[in-house]
């Protein structure tokens, strides 16, 4: 994905309402999105057997405002069990 996550979140009211009430909470949470879209576009790259560049994959700063770190750094949420 070329786009990081907070780009989406920033469009949406209900993230930036998160964002203002709770700033950490809704930082460790796009953190936690931008790793998952990244596993998961790295998951779909592999099962398509394209190779995927570490470009094409870009760890941007989820919100360089709010947070330093990467998505190496963030755990992988739970997937649904559903």
């Amino acid at each position: 994905p070329k786009t990081p996550i907070s780009t989406y979140l920033d469009s949406e009211n209900r993230f930036r309402q998160l964002a203002k009430t709770n700033p950490d909470r809704a930082a460790q949470l796009a953190e936690q999105m931008q790793e998952s879209v990244i596993h998961q576009y790295r998951e779909l790259a592999r099962q398509a057997g394209k190779e995927v560049k570490e470009s094409a994959s870009a760890k941007p700063s989820v919100n360089a405002k709010k947070t330093n770190a990467t998505p190496d750094s963030v755990a992988h949420p739970v997937a649904d069990s559903s």
